[in-house]
């Protein structure tokens, strides 16, 4: 099995090669690569955290603990600073999918959080340092049924952000973008990259090339089958590639990423413990590359290790790399993979330089029929005409036919939501029988104490009560008859001390 730890991370900067990591989730390490021992950065239990370099080289992380508290560290290559920045109360809210990114010096943090009062119903937020405090903003909501990162980030040379992120439209999604201007300090309004119907399993990867082309890759579904598809945009107003298919397969695919090199890029899909890899070159002088057909991986999965990577990489960009040795943090055979691309590409470019010279042997034999009569030529135009029509009759009748397979996917969709929707109805119906019947022997049961209780014979109590009535009057005059024998005693005792008093005073 593929070894994988999201807490892992490599970071490679001009100068060396370090690796963070953690131990199930209690405290942060890192050390360097050509070092054994490791420095402790963080003791306390850990949910996530992330890590950026910025333009001067210096470190930045987010971590979040078991407690709930966000703090910010950043190293600036001598010593550490920690500063605090929120404190959630996870009993009320969940925060998940933290990640930080330098725009020039200014760190930005992102993350995904949720109510447990409304499960479903996720925000993509950030807090900004302004100064010396932090802002939080709600970037976008997204309601999502499975567990997933429901955005990833990246960015270009010039430090701007690229958020790439789901958003609800109607029962499927959007992919939408959008963009942090590091000289104006805003966001760009959502900009659209394709639709995604199916999350189960998703996940997405981006890059921002040398030239500012985004490259973006996601898990989906087309069909019945599961599938990695590849769209790329030239720059935010330049247009948009439609969105491709460069894997598909019967089983689901669990994870996706890619790397970019100067040449080529490079796309891996992992299917429970296989791994394939397509890749396509991404400078070609006669504008064609083609995708090739997905190989896979050759190896002993179990020492391969996916690990987060940031930094700066010699000679290739990437967000994850695929390594198969603890040496040497780079992709998993990118060497040879390069020089497969390359020859791939050299075979390539010969095959269309022939189709070059079968064009121009066409351009000279169509040259030559200038000399044919007018009849001749307009009997051309009109196979040339019927050939073009033919072709766009199969394209629209492949179009139709994708277009069928959707439809068919959205009736099944719908079919399975129509069922959950009876068995909901069903569920109700049979809630509110149960409740009508126990109001109803709630009913039985009153009628039967009522019954009982006018059955009771209460002539004896009536008699006690009367009896009790009776020595109640008793008492009282028995009362009424000591206080008057008490104020007549009293009256007679304050008539002998009167006598006693005047008896004094005369004697």
């Amino acid at each position: 099995m593929i070894q994988w730890n999201n807490l892992d991370m490599i970071l490679t900067s001009s100068m060396k090669t370090m690796k963070f990591f953690s131990h199930n989730h209690k405290g942060v390490e890192y050390r360097n690569m050509d070092d054994e021992n490791s420095v402790s950065l963080f003791d306390g239990n850990i949910i996530e955290y992330d890590m950026d370099m910025d333009e001067q080289g210096n470190l930045g992380m987010a971590l979040l603990d078991n407690a709930g508290k966000l703090y910010y560290f950043f190293y600036d290559g001598r010593k550490w600073s920690t500063y605090d920045i929120h404190h959630f109360n996870l009993l009320f809210e969940e925060i998940k999918d933290l990640r930080i990114r330098f725009s020039m010096n200014d760190p930005i943090v992102i993350f995904s959080s949720r109510s447990h009062s409304n499960s479903n119903q996720w925000s993509i937020s950030i807090f900004q340092k302004i100064e010396k405090n932090w802002k939080k903003t709600i970037l976008t909501k997204v309601y999502l049924s499975a567990n997933v990162v429901p955005y990833t980030i990246t960015k270009d040379r010039k430090d701007n952000l690229y958020l790439v992120y789901l958003s609800n439209h109607n029962i499927v999604y959007d992919i939408n973008l959008k963009v942090f201007h590091q000289q104006s300090q805003t966001w760009s309004d959502p900009i659209f990259l394709s639709n995604c119907i199916f999350i189960k399993y998703f996940h997405m990867d981006s890059l921002i090339d040398s030239l500012g082309g985004i490259h973006l890759i996601w898990i989906d579904k087309y069909k019945k089958n599961y599938c990695i598809k590849y769209t790329y945009r030239g720059s935010l107003k330049g247009t948009q590639s439609n969105p491709s298919i460069i894997m598909e397969f019967t089983e689901p695919l669990i994870w996706s990423h890619f790397y970019m090199s100067q040449q080529s890029i490079h796309i891996y899909g992992f299917i429970k413990d296989r791994v394939y890899r397509t890749s396509k070159q991404l400078k070609n002088t006669l504008g064609l590359s083609k995708w090739q057909q997905p190989i896979e991986l050759d190896f002993d999965y179990d020492h391969l290790t996916l690990y987060r990577s940031l930094g700066n990489k010699k000679g290739y960009l990437a967000n994850f790399i695929l390594t198969s040795t603890e040496d040497d943090y780079r992709p998993i055979q990118i060497d040879e993979i390069e020089e497969s691309s390359k020859n791939d590409f050299i075979k390539l470019t010969n095959h269309q330089n022939m189709e070059i010279q079968d064009h121009i042997v066409k351009k000279n034999h169509l040259e030559s029929l200038d000399s044919y009569s007018d009849e001749n030529k307009d009997l051309l135009r009109y196979k040339a005409e019927l050939f073009k029509k033919n072709q766009q009759i199969e394209i629209n009748q492949g179009l139709v036919k994708s277009l069928q397979g959707e439809v068919s996917f959205m009736k099944e969709e719908i079919r399975v939501l129509q069922d959950q929707h009876k068995k909901s109805i069903q569920l109700l119906n049979d809630t509110t029988d149960k409740y009508k019947k126990l109001h109803e022997l709630l009913n039985q049961h009153n009628q039967i104490f009522e019954s009982r209780l006018s059955q009771l014979d209460t002539s004896e109590l009536k008699r006690k009560l009367e009896m009790l009535s009776q020595e109640i009057q008793k008492n009282r005059s028995d009362v009424l008859e000591c206080l008057t024998s008490n104020k007549e005693l009293r009256e007679a005792v304050e008539t002998l001390q009167q006598a006693g008093f005047f008896r004094k005073i005369f004697s």
